[in-house]
């Protein structure tokens, strides 16, 4: 009997046992399951939020490959470059929005597969924003804050070629006579804006070769900056 005894609570030890492991086992994977699904609900804000501290500042780098938003950012108030590199097919596109993507505007769409271009902005309020990018191939975008203390040039004739954007100027309130050239074939703009994005004027557009003048009444002094394009030489003299 007692013998028997011991046997079957040997054999019940045993049973009970397996049954601990077996459920260790199933608690194990539960919890795994349970992390891979906080990671997947949570994991890519909070990783959004870290990258968004590290690129704070004046100028933001950002990469990738195909269709997919970007790390959180932030910006202040003020004028804004967005530098666009893109190697793909099927074209690319991309777009800007604020932290609660209440706020959107399309900064860039080309049908090309190869692009190289950039796009001025005017940020009229300080902070997160986030870059929605479509396209199928690898892209690249660098994010610049522009700064008056920094680029200014005091030269009253800026001269360039094909796409581009002059260094801050300074300019007094009152009558401004621009003298502006073009040398191309395609489609050019000639704009101005100012430092705080109050004044953003077009003094010329159209298409193929120009040379001309434009007046316009500024209402205050302040620095401005040129966005230019064209397809050829350009001069803008005041």
């Amino acid at each position: 009997m007692l013998i028997q005894k011991i046997v079957n609570f040997s054999k019940n030890k045993k049973i009970i046992f397996l049954i601990g492991a077996v459920l260790l086992i199933a608690l194990v994977f539960l919890l795994n399951l349970l992390g891979q699904w906080a990671i997947s609900k949570w994991g890519d804000s909070l990783l959004s939020e870290d990258k968004k501290t590290q690129m704070a500042g004046g100028e933001v780098k950002l990469s990738g490959n195909g269709s997919q938003k970007s790390d959180a950012f932030v910006l202040k108030k003020g004028l804004t470059v967005f530098d666009f590199e893109y190697k793909g097919k099927n074209g690319f596109s991309a777009v800007l929005a604020d932290k609660d993507g209440i706020k959107a505007e399309l900064l860039i769409s080309e049908k090309n597969d190869a692009v190289e271009d950039f796009k001025i902005k005017t940020i009229s309020k300080e902070g997160d924003y986030q870059l929605s990018i479509l396209g199928e191939g690898d892209w690249q975008i660098t994010i610049k804050e522009l700064n008056a203390k920094k680029d200014v040039t005091k030269n009253r004739k800026i001269k360039g070629e094909n796409r581009g954007l002059s260094d801050f100027f300074n300019l007094s309130s009152g009558q401004i006579n621009f003298k502006l050239k073009n040398k191309g074939s395609s489609h050019y703009v000639f704009r101005l804006l100012s430092e705080n994005g109050e004044t953003d004027e077009i003094l010329a557009k159209g298409v193929g070769s120009f040379e001309g003048e434009k007046n316009i009444d500024l209402s205050q002094e302040g620095f401005y900056v040129l966005d230019i394009i064209s397809d050829g030489e350009w001069e803008i003299a005041y």
